[in-house]
């Protein structure tokens, strides 16, 4: 099979075991806070909830600020695994709000 097809391999030679990249950044949010992913178009690729808050929502825009295209408002009163794998036009912006707030990873492109 040839290293095209599998696109995200590095060219290795014939024969050779492709190796890949990534390419997945991630933010850790831990505190209740309004913030930038992203501040460019890509992807949103998941949300871990890691350790549950109470009473905490996180809710993720396609925006640069808190306003705009709304992607999801979660609940982060428990540990979770949500794929979404969705384009942003604009850029990724995270609101975490309410009681204590949830330990959450984002991976986007």
């Amino acid at each position: 099979m040839s290293d095209s097809a599998f696109p995200n391999a590095q060219n290795q030679g014939a024969g050779s075991i492709p190796v890949y990249e990534s390419g997945l950044a991630y933010k850790n949010i831990t505190t209740a806070q309004s913030a930038a992913v992203k501040s460019t178009p890509g992807t949103l690729g998941a949300v871990t909830v890691n350790t549950a808050g109470a009473g905490s929502t996180l809710t993720l825009y396609d925006s640069l600020t808190a306003s705009g295209t709304k992607i999801a408002t979660i609940s982060t009163a428990a540990q979770t695994y949500l794929p979404f794998d969705c384009v942003t036009t604009i850029g990724l912006f995270a609101v975490t709000a309410g009681g204590t707030p949830a330990d959450i990873t984002i991976t986007y492109l």
